[in-house]
């Protein structure tokens, strides 16, 4: 559905109403706020979670009304049908009407009308999510065209389009027979009404993967698919809902488990530096001798007419036996190998038997020495970067894991996309030493737009732009690790920029909402092109990238009463910049969306209509680098791929965040024989160190899994990768040296309460299936489940608690779902609360997490992939033994479930 995409795109502030209005009837509670902010409640559980209405001109080409936006105006009443919440949204072009009714036995009526001022032809799309987790394993019935069929919610997420994923087509009835009691929904009222829609749709969202879809799992339910034509005097829908009384599992009194306690060296294993060869080796053996050990004597031996990228290399290698491993190794150039280990990096000038392709390197671990041979110069930096992660530490030194290693990138262009700020260096030197170089990336996109640029001063932005001076170092970071440094300042569409400050208004297209600029005044590349200009100058390239994504995302493009189209105007920009620049000697990259419709694709079009779309493909120069982004669909396919192919564009896929998605797009790149792929940052305009550790984590995270499927085309998929992607971010992101000593502490020894019910089983040390601690949710079992665990820990010293644990079901982020309440033997007892998507997570979520990286993954009875997080508790008070610690549950719709309790004793 494009309204999915559109709603990210028209997300903007709206005016709150000034008071949330709830009724409550029975079982039920209705609370009402702005926009879609509609929720419906049975015995505290969440049933219907949001409620909009899309009002917009075929084709999705204007929205009339997206009541999202708006603040609606409300009156409650009292009537002989029950309690009634009347709201109205309207603005000039169109409007929507609902009446909320809760009546007497458990029943909500839902009536909404909707229509057009302006009598143009018009599309709605009318929608309520229900919560997935009240529907999951309930068998139901349902009535469609007359017909009935029965079945059972999988447990699964449905997979494939939305149509594949329909309950049922136009269902005009369904009952669903769930743990808190039957529930049965029917459209349309007693007695139809002109334009009254007499079915709705209903189709499973959990596998979907854009924002609305995540926020938690979904049912969708409502006109969508395929949106409705609106008749000329409007539209209606009834929907009736009712619940039999709530059943819902009964919390239990606390319960105290019996606990063991094991004293252990090793709370947490060795610390070897020991981790997994990322990204994975095409062909990696590991002969069975002994680990060389690195001494005094070892050096690491260059030719004696060193490449620049050999002489790199061995100073990067040099620099990490230094600062990880607390060793000095010389390098020297030329020469004969010496009696002791040695390192010897070379280029072979010419083919590799076992590695012959660009940027293929071999490795050989042998007890006299590694020798690193690149097919070509960046072969031999590609193979110092494994030689890296080879290192290992033990007490008495410093090791080399032995291997033989063949590699090569799948894909040629392996790059990253960031911006600036104010910042930003110190952001960038730590993420291309630790993360970007390393994973053997090649090339940074650094979106440049928000600079101090010495042409046009007064459009800089304190909080986002990047002094002139930081971005030369910012590209100097970037090139010395042999990254090639790709601009992208935004034209046409996203060109705000321009407009800082007040400034340049004068050639926005809109000058009441600034953001394109008309490509028909001269004043537009009288203030563009001297910019290109310096940033020309900055940074030298090969390719510029000119933005051109989105144009008409906001305000009013082309500028209103103009004589040209928007696909003219569109047409003529694009030409006149790749004009100057190939004058320059640079090639031309831009976005590719406003070159395809949604009629084509389906996902991440902007083109105004499919004629528009064609018409804009074929003028534009086929000498023009097309980056083709899709963020969120994780589609198998991505069919634009090939359609800008067949129409000669060399062509760079791009996307974001979303594992499957990421990793689909890619195995396209590689299958297509792409120019490579460019994974993007959306995390704002101003890079940092802290923005990392934020509530972006999961896009930089992304970045370690773009590296890994880009030199391996997306062969493996993300649940079968052999590591934690956060957790292996991490590691790297905030690496210390190893010490080659593990760190002693306690593991609790936890026997339950009572019998758990079917949650996902971690085989345990001893090679027997754990049994968790289940507390409390509304929506576990019928039963008594204790509302909290107490774990008696006998005074014992900690400086931090690992809890490896999980919960039964995906809630809304930051939803708090336990406590922790640690009592010390001063007397002392405070209580933490545990968040949802914070310190702990779902089985089947496999959100990125910071605090609370996979300690386990695994499957559950019904072969779905299930993991387990370890989150850590730091002590603040360490010299307090600590007496117990109770974890307690909230009592939501989800039960916190913990397999494990450990203390550590770091010194």
């Amino acid at each position: 559905m494009r309204r999915f995409l559109l709603a990210l795109a028209l997300a903007a502030p709206i005016a709150a109403m000034a008071d949330t209005v709830t009724l409550s009837s029975g079982d039920l509670r209705l609370v009402i706020g702005d926009g879609s902010n509609v929720r419906l409640f049975v015995k505290d559980i969440p049933f219907i979670t949001e409620s909009s209405l899309y009002v917009v001109a075929p084709g999705w080409a204007k929205v009339y009304l997206n009541h999202d936006k708006l603040s609606p105006k409300v009156t409650v009443t009292d009537g002989p049908d029950g309690k009634t919440a009347a709201l109205a949204f309207e603005n000039a072009d169109a409007y929507a009407r609902y009446a909320y009714t809760l009546g007497t036995d458990n029943r909500f009526t839902v009536a909404t009308q909707w229509g057009v001022k302006n009598g143009k032809p018009a599309l709605v799309e009318y929608h309520t999510y229900l919560n997935a987790n009240v529907l999951e394993g309930a068998p139901y019935t349902v009535t469609a065209g007359g017909n009935e069929s029965a079945g059972v919610v999988s447990m699964l997420p449905k997979q494939g389009t939305q149509i594949e994923k329909m309950l049922s087509p136009n269902l005009s009835r369904v009952e669903f027979r769930t743990r808190i009691g039957t529930i049965r929904i029917a459209v349309g009222g007693a007695t139809p009404a002109a334009g009254e829609t007499r079915a709705l749709t209903m189709f499973d969202a959990r596998a979907e993967t854009d924002a609305w879809a995540r926020k938690q799992p979904t049912f969708w339910f409502g006109i969508g698919v395929e949106a409705k034509d609106v008749p000329a005097e409007g539209g209606s829908v009834q929907v009736r809902y009712a619940f039999a009384p709530a059943i819902a599992a009964a919390a239990g009194p606390a319960a105290q488990a019996r606990t063991g306690i094991l004293t252990t060296d090793a709370a947490r294993p060795v610390d070897s530096g020991e981790r997994p060869l990322i990204p994975a080796p095409k062909s990696v053996k590991y002969p069975r001798i002994a680990a060389p050990r690195l001494t005094a004597s070892t050096v690491i031996r260059i030719s004696a007419k060193p490449t620049p990228q050999e002489k790199t290399a061995a100073a990067e290698l040099r620099a990490e036996l230094k600062q990880w491993w607390g060793l000095s190794v010389p390098v020297k150039a030329g020469g004969k190998p010496g009696k002791g280990f040695e390192i010897a990096l070379r280029t072979a000038g010419g083919p590799l038997k076992a590695a012959d392709h660009p940027e293929g390197y071999t490795l050989a671990v042998t007890p006299a020495a590694a020798v690193i041979t690149g097919r070509d110069v960046r072969g031999a930096y590609n193979g110092a970067q494994t030689l890296k992660q080879l290192f290992r530490r033990d007490e008495r030194g410093v090791t080399v894991k032995p291997a033989v290693i063949a590699d090569w990138p799948s894909l040629s262009m392996r790059a990253v996309h960031w911006y600036g700020g104010p910042n930003a260096l110190p952001f960038t030197q730590r993420m291309v030493d630790r993360i970007v170089a390393p994973l053997k990336m090649n090339t940074v996109f650094q979106e440049c737009e928000w600079t101090v640029w010495d042409s046009q001063p007064k459009i800089a932005n304190p909080k986002r732009s990047t002094p002139k001076a930081d971005l030369r170092r910012i590209i100097a970071v970037e090139k010395a690790h042999f990254l090639e440094v790709v601009p992208i300042l935004s034209t046409l569409g996203h060109a705000e920029w321009l407009f800082s400050n007040g400034q340049n208004r004068d050639f926005a297209a809109d000058p009441a909402k600034p953001y394109a600029y008309n490509p028909d005044n001269p004043r537009s590349y009288a203030v563009l092109l001297p910019i290109m200009e310096e940033a020309l100058e900055l940074f030298h390239p090969r390719i510029f990238h000119i933005g051109h994504d989105e144009v008409t995302l906001t305000g009013e493009f082309p500028p209103p009463g103009g004589p040209k189209t928007h696909t003219q105007l569109y047409i003529e920009d694009t030409i006149r910049l790749n004009d100057w620049l190939k004058k320059r000697g640079v090639k031309t990259m831009m976005w590719g969306d406003c070159m395809i419709h949604s009629s084509e694709i389906g996902t991440s079009a902007w083109a105004d209509s499919k004629e528009d779309a064609v018409a804009r493909r074929k003028a534009i120069p086929k000498d023009i680098i097309v980056a083709d982004w899709h963020y969120r669909n994780a589609q198998p396919d991505f069919p634009s791929v090939a359609l800008f192919q067949k129409e000669g564009f060399q062509v760079l896929p791009t996307g974001w965040s979303e594992p499957k998605a990421q990793r689909n797009l890619i195995k396209v790149a590689a299958e297509r024989k792409t120019m490579g792929y460019m994974q993007s940052t959306w995390a704002g305009y101003a890079m940092s160190e802290e923005i990392v550790t934020g509530p972006d984590f999961g896009q930089f995270a992304a970045y370690l899994a773009a590296a890994e499927h880009e030199w391996n085309g997306g062969a493996a998929a993300p649940e079968d990768l052999p590591y934690s992607v956060d957790a292996a971010f991490l590691a790297l992101w905030n690496r210390r040296p190893a010490t080659g000593r593990a760190t002693p502490g306690w593991e609790v020894s936890i026997q339950p309460p009572a019998a758990p019910f079917d949650v996902p089983a971690r085989i345990g040390k001893d090679g027997k299936p754990e049994t968790p601690v289940c507390l409390a949710g509304r929506l576990n079992p019928p039963g008594d489940w204790p509302i909290s665990v107490l774990l008696p820990i006998g005074d014992r010293r900690a400086t931090e608690l690992e809890f490896t644990w999980a919960l039964t079901h995906s809630v809304p982020l930051t939803t708090k779902v336990a406590r922790l309440a640690v009592s010390w033997a001063s007397g002392a007892r405070e209580e933490y609360p545990i968040t949802y998507g914070d310190q702990i997570f779902a089985f089947a979520d496999d959100g990125a997490s910071l605090k609370a990286p996979f300690a386990w993954r695994g499957k559950d009875a019904e072969r779905r992939p299930v993991s387990l997080r370890a989150y850590t508790w730091a002590n603040p008070h360490p010299a307090d033994p600590i007496r117990s610690v109770e974890l307690i549950s909230e009592n939501t719709e989800t039960a916190p479930v913990l397999y494990a309790l450990k203390g550590i004793q770091a010194s």
